[in-house]
């Protein structure tokens, strides 16, 4: 799956939001542009409090405050906390054992070069770790790095000119690479060249924004970024490669002759708490790298169990879960809410239930061409708002549920904005507006949307009734919120026109892959209304770039570049969108959030309905298992604490 051009559906789970860079009114941008074909596909987040099940997890205790950390700020909030303040401690474990792991999903991919951060984004994990990484509860962690590098420790320090940064780094002393060279700085040095010079790789795009990595000794570094780039941390966090071991091939075989997908894979140079041992076409074994040591310990020695096998069983969850009520899964990962029933009806395990970073929303085209392709009457914010007033949301969630869509248990799910409770630059007090039916039909009366005798509004500049196209999924759960959405909408003189569609054929299809009439698609904005389910990144920027940015919105003239389908366009959200993705400082990054929130809740450019949630599968004698919320995409994956898992009784 290296080099995807646009995003696919992870049905009936949420669509993905991926790097789509081009030139543009901002000059860093302007500087990713030549990443605009390889695409990333990304999202994330994660819990605060995670909940996994009481066998599988260890108790979360506070950590002791960071000599960097700040006081709280004015307002109470102590930002860095927010972003970098993970609560996670393991608890301690017993050695031996192997364990099984299954997973929906497959590549053939194993070098991370060429792989992207999604494609096995699991084997990652737990073979080839990077300077940094991102919780189950939500934060960043060092991992090969001793310190995470913020604004506030002085390891991030602006250009004078303002123009660009430099990024300090210590890597933990001492570290391994799985044949026994040691890891140091000039690894990196390394990394960020043969990027550099290598034009097929398939890496975040983050990386086009370095411009210089000085080395000063084994475990020291300096990255230079040549403009502000708020996301750096998922830049330096994404890849860290052995120099020693890229060196013995050209980089014409590099692709096919690293990581091999052969029998030849137990020789891989890895950095992690497994190394490879075999591979076949759909399983790849690791074995405990007896060398590592993580930043936490379960067991003393490394990785607590001796060995993992990782088996693929590609678009066939329910291969999956039947091998899971087997016992011969002990781990099931990629499981989505509507899977929960399923995985937990066997005896052999438990399903874990947790919040994802991902919500279900209303979409409305603001495009004004006409109706079915963005009814005019959706660009005033009078009915957008109206619209938002009337959907009895907390009834809508309670349907969905009943059908089949799981949720932790006693977890409101009922959404407000674009961010899920559990990402750390959720808003804490929006201000959504109620439920309201009365006051969404006044509003409407006093805009002149008279009532036809059919009881449907009419629109005061066109006369075009408000009978809007609405396209969905054929998944149950959406056509039963279909339904109910519609329901609510007749109380305002708003008809929808259901229609029930192919995810990936039709809905989500890709711009050059159906004709440019296709009902539904959203690529060519021909719908009125849509309802479908998000994935967001752990960091904010992504999460408001592409789906609201006006450069985000795909054209002719564009081919058919980017994710903001509803056709959203205001210079001031845009704006805000260009100082988030330049913030540095937790501080800078988690207000400017804010502000776009409110935007989000004052503007309307969609309705959010609920968030997601997420599923696995655990064996009951699995210790130390936390779900990461954001797998979907590849900010996380499952295996982030692999080290720490043991066999309990």
């Amino acid at each position: 799956m290296p080099g995807l051009s646009h995003p696919i559906p992870l049905q009936p789970g949420p669509l993905s939001r991926s790097h789509l860079r081009g030139a543009s009114r901002h000059p860093l941008r302007a500087r990713l542009a030549a990443v605009a074909g390889s695409a990333v596909l990304a999202v994330a987040c994660g819990t605060q409090n995670p909940t996994p099940a009481p066998s599988s997890a260890p108790p979360v205790t506070p950590s002791p405050p960071s000599a960097s950390s700040p006081s709280a700020s004015a307002s109470g909030v102590d930002y860095d906390e927010l972003v970098y303040g993970s609560t996670y401690r393991p608890l301690p474990g017993l050695e031996g054992g192997t364990l099984k792991i299954g997973d929906p999903r497959s590549g053939t991919q194993l070098n991370p070069l060429f792989a992207g951060p999604t494609v096995n984004r699991a084997l990652f994990a737990a073979t080839m770790r990077t300077l940094f990484l991102v919780t189950g509860d939500g934060h960043w962690k060092p991992d090969l790095a001793t310190t995470i590098p913020t604004p506030t420790n002085g390891m991030v320090r602006p250009d004078p000119s303002g123009g660009g940064f430099d990024v300090d780094l210590e890597l933990r002393p001492g570290l391994m690479w799985s044949d026994g060279q040691p890891a140091t700085m000039d690894d990196l040095q390394y990394t960020w060249r043969l990027i550099e010079d290598t034009p097929s790789a398939t890496v975040v795009p983050g990386w086009k924004v370095v411009d210089r990595v000085t080395v000063s000794g084994p475990t020291h570094a300096t990255v230079h970024f040549s403009a502000p780039y708020g996301d750096y941390l998922s830049v330096l966090g994404s890849l860290f490669l052995p120099a020693h071991y890229f060196r013995t091939v050209s980089a014409t075989d590099a692709p096919t002759k690293l990581y091999p997908f052969s029998p030849e894979i137990a020789k891989a140079v890895t950095i992690g708490p497994f190394k490879y041992s075999t591979v076949s076409a759909n399983s790849v074994g690791l074995v405990r790298d007896d060398d590592w040591r993580g930043p936490f310990q379960s067991c003393d020695r490394g990785a607590c169990v001796d060995g993992l096998t990782y088996r693929m069983f590609p678009n066939d969850k329910t291969g999956l879960i039947d091998a899971f009520q087997k016992g011969d899964i002990d781990v099931a990962l990629g499981l989505m809410d509507t899977d929960e029933a399923a995985v937990a009806a066997g005896d052999t395990g438990i399903a874990i239930i947790d919040s994802a970073w991902s919500y279900e929303h209303f979409d409305m085209n603001e495009a004004g061409i006409g109706p079915g392709q963005g009814h005019p009457a959706l660009r005033d914010i009078v009915v957008r708002r109206a619209i938002a007033q009337a959907i009895d949301r907390k009834s809508l969630f309670d349907a969905v549920r009943a059908a089949g869509l799981a949720s932790p248990p006693d977890v409101n799910l009922v959404a407000c904005t674009n961010a899920t409770p559990t990402n750390y630059w959720q808003l804490p007090d929006p201000g959504c507006p109620p439920l309201d039916v009365e006051a969404a039909n006044a509003a409407l009366d006093a805009a002149g949307y008279r009532r036809g005798a059919d009881g449907i509004r009419i629109d005061p500049r066109g006369n075009l009734p408000l009978v809007f196209q609405h396209c969905t999924t054929s998944s149950p759960f959406h056509e039963i919120g279909a339904q109910l959405i519609k329901q609510d909408l007749t109380r305002i003189g708003i008809k929808l026109d259901l229609n029930m569609v192919d995810s990936r054929a039709v809905m989500f299809a890709a711009w050059g892959d159906v004709g440019a009439g296709t009902r539904c698609n959203l690529a060519h904005g021909n719908f009125d209304t849509a309802e479908f389910s998000y994935s967001d990144r752990f960091y904010p920027y992504d999460n408001y770039y592409y789906p609201y940015d006006s450069e985000q919105i795909p054209t002719q003239t564009n081919g058919g570049r980017g994710l903001n389908f509803i056709r959203f366009a205001d210079p001031a959200v845009d704006a805000g969108i260009d100082r988030l993705g330049s913030a540095l400082s937790a501080a800078d990054q988690v207000t400017a959030a804010y502000d776009l929130q409110r935007a989000y809740v004052s503007e309307v450019p969609e309705v959010a309905l609920y968030y997601r949630a997420e599923v696995r599968g655990i064996s009951g004698n699995v210790r130390n298992f936390i779900m990461h919320p954001g797998t979907t995409l590849g900010d996380g994956a499952d295996t982030w604490n692999v080290e720490d898992w043991w066999i309990g009784d």
